[in-house]
């Protein structure tokens, strides 16, 4: 075998190497993309789970501050009486029963302006 056949026998050697190397790697990325596609399906859909958590969360404490106002606004009708108290004080009868509901209704609403 001639100088030049060796050479060319090396060079289409070192080709097919090159060849096999490249179609090795190509396997490899095509297997990790798949793998990073599938993990960003999971990551999406964890993300829009806790975007529906938030937003249920939201909209049962907007419920249940609407039903707290609601429920200060029908005790105050039916339940108030109004008197005097011992140092000249005019005071509701459920004055303490209203200010624990806006003491609940302060909270509610730091907790929504926290998660804005």
């Amino acid at each position: 075998m001639s100088e030049e056949e060796k050479i060319m026998l090396e060079t289409n050697q070192s080709i097919t190497n090159m060849e096999t190397c490249f179609r090795n790697k190509i396997k490899e990325l095509q297997q990790e993309n798949k793998q990073l596609k599938s993990l960003y399906e999971t990551q999406t859909n964890f993300n829009k789970e806790l975007l529906n958590k938030f937003a249920k969360k939201d909209r049962v404490l907007k419920e249940l501050r609407s039903w707290l106002e609601d429920e200060k606004d029908r005790l105050a009708r039916e339940c108030s009486q109004i008197y005097e108290d011992s140092l000249g004080k005019t005071r509701l009868v459920n004055e303490d029963i209203f200010n624990e509901v806006n003491k609940i209704l302060s909270k509610l609403k730091e907790l929504e302006g926290k998660n804005e």
